[in-house]
């Protein structure tokens, strides 16, 4: 999946472990050796089929689930909305491998994306930044995701960027984020959930609730209408889903 010529990777504290879900035998032993290659995870559980995997979930704490490139937007999409449901890890990290690069941004639930083939520094980068997005705190402490979806480490009291954003990457919502209800502003926010760190999200909703300047804008009334209505709606619907729903509902706010 990936190619030799990559720089050096990093070497991060190994987690326990990661289920790998795809169809093919061929492609999974490609994949396990990007895995291992990473040596982000000190074990890995194979499945073969999405029914497999959706039993392994049940029973078993996964620090992340890779999806391989045979499984489709569709199969991943329903994969994850049950996953919500049913696996007893609440911060596993959803990782799709993808071979068509004009497709990654219409795979939105997944906490990241990889596109292949790729070096195994950037399989390495998209992995740590899936995990990241999945844990409401770093698991590695002194790293962390950036704004534009760099990562960064602290050394000696100073935030350094490990890697820069990925070339095909979603965008990730800056934490000075004013939303407004304006179709602009609507559409960023909209658009960049899926991307963005859930704890960024409730920060920029709890800013635009508390500014005294809004007090009396008719817009944020509607908008806690609106939220509600995603938050709850995720129960049962795919994160793509209940955004474009949200965004939907937001713009007509404008009519």
């Amino acid at each position: 999946m990936s190619d030799d010529n990559s720089t050096e990777i990093p070497q991060f504290a190994s987690l326990s472990c990661c289920l790998l879900v795809d169809s093919s035998h061929k492609s999974r032993i490609e994949i396990i050796k990007d895995i291992k290659a990473s040596s982000l995870f000190q074990d890995i559980v194979e499945a073969g089929s999405i029914k497999n995997a959706q039993e392994l979930l049940k029973v078993r704490v996964f620090d992340a689930c890779i999806f391989g490139p045979s499984l489709s937007l569709e199969v991943v999409s329903s994969f994850i909305k049950k996953g919500k449901e049913e696996n007893i890890s609440s911060d596993c990290a959803y990782i799709s491998i993808i071979k068509n690069a004009a497709e990654f941004h219409e795979y939105t639930d997944p906490h990241s994306v990889v596109v292949v083939p790729t070096s195994k520094r950037t399989f390495f980068e998209s992995i740590v930044r899936g995990v990241l997005l999945a844990n409401e705190g770093s698991v590695w402490p002194g790293v962390r995701l950036g704004d534009d979806g760099s990562l960064e480490m602290l050394e000696g009291g100073t935030w350094k960027i490990l890697a820069g954003p990925p070339v095909v990457s979603p965008y990730v919502l800056p934490e000075n984020f004013e939303l407004r209800g304006t179709k602009e502003s609507i559409k960023s926010f909209c658009e960049s959930l899926a991307s963005t760190p859930r704890s960024r999200i409730d920060k920029i909703v709890s800013n635009l609730l508390i500014n005294p300047e809004l007090k009396d804008d008719p817009f944020v009334a509607y908008f806690i209408s609106a939220i509600k209505e995603w938050r709850d709606d995720q129960a049962f619907l795919s994160l793509k889903e209940v955004s474009h729903n949200l965004k939907k509902k937001l713009l007509e706010f404008e009519n």
